[in-house]
């Protein structure tokens, strides 16, 4: 069967792909919803995805996302239309909006990473060759996984505030394009210098804490592969809450060199917390973060969602 040219995003907007459905039972009718700004730097990784799922027999609906919300938008207006699967081709930002779509569908959901961080693709062991992606859009078994609500906004991975916020919040798009991961090193090296720490009041169930920042993770992973908290679970109706508990500059600097390391669980710095709900209660107006992204400031509630999210992982 002769292969697909390359694609550019002009080329595959509202595209369809389709072949003849081989033999092989598996998911057919796809769905791809597709961020070309955070795939700027995957674009190879994509298109080859997308001839793959064409070799495999799939018909391949594409839709380009914008605008920021539009992800949100078409996974909504994708469910309930007869999608074997609905494909988040971008990086955790463009999941998260998908994800507040259709946690409350029966919908699947697959994920072609091409983001910066790749935190969620990384978490349940995505791989990254275009042949295994397809496959796993195919044929891969599926997951049912809790996600959380942060006020208005949904996270899958994680939430935050304190320094990580801060430097989402001033993330300049056009450098993490540029740069990738290396615009969060530049990011975090300038909070370093102009960091003014604030202390947080943090409700957590019943108990309430003061710390320098804290990361609600809903799994182990954070910025990629480093892990920050080793017993979270994406199956498991609970966050795990890392809070910081030392201030300052040095704080900070040594806190990332743990988590480069994998000791920062085991920080004396760091305490972990079980808890479904709490909130960031004071000081206000404080940046948070939510998978990477901004998602407004303090003070805000977060909590697990009611439902869960269907996502189809490797065999």
């Amino acid at each position: 069967m002769p292969a697909h040219p390359p694609m550019t995003a002009p080329a595959i907007r509202g595209a369809r792909l389709m072949l003849r459905p081989s033999e092989q039972a598996g998911r057919r009718r796809v769905l791809v919803i597709y961020n070309p700004t955070a795939g700027r730097r995957r674009r190879k990784r994509f298109s080859k995805t997308l001839r793959q799922l064409a070799r495999l027999g799939c018909a391949v609906t594409v839709r380009e996302t914008l605008a920021q919300g539009e992800a949100r938008t078409f996974a909504a207006e994708g469910a309930g239309q007869g999608y074997d699967a609905i494909v988040v081709a971008g990086g955790d930002g463009t999941i998260n909006e998908a994800a507040a779509a259709l946690a409350f569908t029966t919908e699947r959901v697959a994920v072609i990473p091409i983001g910066t961080a790749n935190v969620l693709a990384t978490e349940l062991g995505l791989p990254k060759k275009p042949e295994a992606i397809a496959q796993t859009i195919v044929h891969g078994p599926e997951r049912s996984i809790h996600f959380g609500r942060l006020g208005e906004n949904h996270f899958v991975m994680m939430a935050g505030v304190g320094f990580d916020a801060r430097v989402v919040a001033q993330m300049s798009t056009g450098l993490k394009n540029i740069l990738g991961k290396y615009a969060y090193v530049i990011g975090a090296v300038r909070q370093l210098i102009r960091h003014k720490p604030a202390r947080f009041r943090i409700r957590l169930d019943g108990e309430t804490v003061e710390a320098w920042g804290a990361i609600i993770a809903n799994g182990r992973r954070y910025a990629g592969r480093y892990v920050v908290a080793p017993k979270a679970d994406l199956e498991e109706p609970v966050f795990h809450a890392v809070l910081f508990l030392r201030r300052g500059r040095i704080a900070n600097f040594f806190y990332a060199i743990q988590m480069l390391l994998g000791t920062l669980p085991r920080s004396r710095g760091v305490r972990i917390v079980e808890t479904r709900a709490g909130a960031f209660e004071a000081p206000e107006g404080e940046p948070v973060q939510a998978d990477g992204d901004p998602a407004g400031t303090t003070p805000v509630d977060f909590r697990i969602a009611g439902r869960r999210l269907t996502i189809i992982v490797p065999r």
